[in-house]
């Protein structure tokens, strides 16, 4: 469940990608079609007012917990309390939040949320995960937080124009006030680190802004205290610029200022790298186009080996077949966004599987919901198509050792994931779980009786990593099989049921 370097590096172009694209660009041009009708309803809060449809009551209950804990931290935090009630939109998807008219324009698959600054509204999904639900519940809100106490200077002054507020700095904050410190800000900058990439402040874009913006002021505010990041905020309107805020502050130019902040992650960093990780001698690169995610390997009737994959190579997700014989004779087996059948194919979720009699199992977007899609790797065609009323989303669809049966992660109109079994002959699909927690990632053993798979199930305060389950289909049973504060996920069994 480990890669090499070479893959956590195309792992990070990819989140750069789709982040940088997603950060500040959404799609115009294209009608939003609002296939629901969602009957609202408000949680009032001390601090809230919690928008949410009778389905997702549970997720409303919890986003109101979580939220109003955070408020207490993010009051002493930033020393300020908000001049308004606080409005939040809870979607229980992303499918039903891309249908929101709150943005008129269409939301890609990377937003995760946005915080409306004119009327001070905010929009947040539920993708079935808890921890990742928090995260962003308190990201949005430390946004909430920095508006208020930014713009406070000209509601009481009556300033019309203020400085441009650098989006290192606001997103960072957001970061670093809401998730702190973790694994996986740890391996974005240790990454660039160690590739010598990292871009200047005043440069950096996309979602290296983020983590950038995160670990500059985690160095800054154990360097100079919290106090200092407080008086940023608060006399920032009095300057020209930004930067000039800083410098005046600090005492010493910004360039400098960064300069001692690479120093010092670069001393940190040290002491971490031990040993360079060997290279895999037989490892390749056979794309060089584009994002390409998500392979999968079947044998073809000469027995040959192909890769399938999703590319972006056409500016959109494209399946392709990929012959390892001769990787010059890339062939596309399907493109999304072209019909109803096949909207869009999940590029930030993995989506698809293959079976030795030339099958392709992909989850695909049609229509209000997603569907499984089985295609004939050889023609492309699709075969059949799966799906149910009451799932919107579908995820990492996995083929049994026969092939007689399906297993995938899905989300209903509550919201919550879920584990979820097809049985193709029956056409029938089953819940293999059926609670709040964020069920995700399964696969079957070599036999077929039991399914291992990702779960926060032991995360009470949906602030800690996935940890990995067993589950026996026969019975229900479902056992830890290995928990710490990391994130597993996309989790495989060996073949020989080990």
């Amino acid at each position: 469940m480990t890669g090499n370097r070479k893959q956590v590096r195309q792992l990070l172009v990819l989140i750069a990608l789709i982040y940088g694209a997603c950060d500040a660009q959404f799609y115009f041009g294209r009608n939003k079609i609002q296939y629901e009708h969602f009957d609202w309803r408000i949680l009032k809060t001390d601090h809230f007012h919690i928008y949410y449809y009778q389905q997702e009551e549970e997720i409303a209950r919890i986003a109101a917990h979580i939220l109003e804990g955070a408020y207490d931290n993010l009051e002493i935090k930033f020393n300020h309390t908000l001049w308004d009630t606080v409005p939040l939109m809870i979607y229980s998807s992303h499918i039903h939040f891309q249908q929101t008219n709150i943005l008129p324009m269409m939301i890609p698959e990377g937003v995760g949320g946005f915080f409306e600054h004119r009327k001070g509204r905010v929009v947040i999904p539920f993708m079935g995960d808890l921890s990742a639900f928090r995260n962003v519940l308190v990201h949005e809100l430390a946004h909430v937080f920095t508006h208020s106490k930014m713009m406070t200077p000209a509601r009481l002054k009556l300033i019309s124009k203020l400085p441009t507020i650098p989006h290192w700095f606001s997103e960072g904050l957001a970061e670093w006030w809401s998730v702190g410190w973790d694994t996986q800000s740890e391996m974005v900058i240790r990454d660039r680190l160690v590739q010598n990439t990292l871009v200047p402040l005043s440069e950096v874009g996309g979602y290296l802004s983020y983590k950038e913006g995160q670990a500059f002021l985690r160095w800054f505010e154990g360097q100079y205290g919290i106090e200092l990041i407080r008086k940023l905020m608060e006399d920032y309107w009095i300057y020209g610029t930004f930067n000039e805020c800083i410098e005046h502050i600090v005492g010493m130019k910004f360039s400098d200022l960064q300069g001692e902040w690479l120093h010092a992650l670069r001393h940190q960093a040290a002491n971490a790298f031990v040993e360079d990780v060997p290279a895999v001698s037989q490892e390749s690169i056979i794309t060089r186009k584009g994002v390409n995610v998500f392979p999968v390997t079947y044998k073809d009737s000469q027995n040959r080996q192909h890769v399938v994959y999703l590319s972006s190579r056409e500016g959109f997700p494209v399946i392709y077949d990929q012959p390892m014989y001769d990787i010059k004779k890339r062939r596309r087996l399907a493109k999304s966004g072209q019909t109803t059948d096949m909207e869009s194919v999940h590029f930030l979720e993995s989506g698809m599987d293959t079976f030795q009699d030339k099958k392709l199992v992909v989850a695909v977007r049609s229509n209000r919901q997603d569907v499984l899609q089985i295609l004939d790797l050889e023609t492309g065609e699709i075969i059949n198509t799966y799906g149910r009323d009451s799932l919107v989303t579908i995820r990492s669809p996995r083929w049994s050792p026969t092939g007689n049966r399906i297993i995938f992660s899905g989300q209903g109109f509550s919201g919550q994931s879920d584990i979820f079994i097809l049985d193709i002959a029956q056409d029938q699909i089953l819940n293999l779980t059926n609670d709040i927690f964020s069920d995700r990632d399964p696969s079957f053993n070599p036999d077929g009786r039991k399914v291992v798979f990702s779960s926060d199930r032991l995360n009470e305060s949906y602030n800690s990593g996935l940890d990995l389950f067993i589950l026996d289909i026969s019975s229900g049973d479902i056992r830890l099989l290995l928990a710490d504060m990391a994130q597993k996920t996309f989790p495989k069994w060996s073949e020989t049921d080990s």
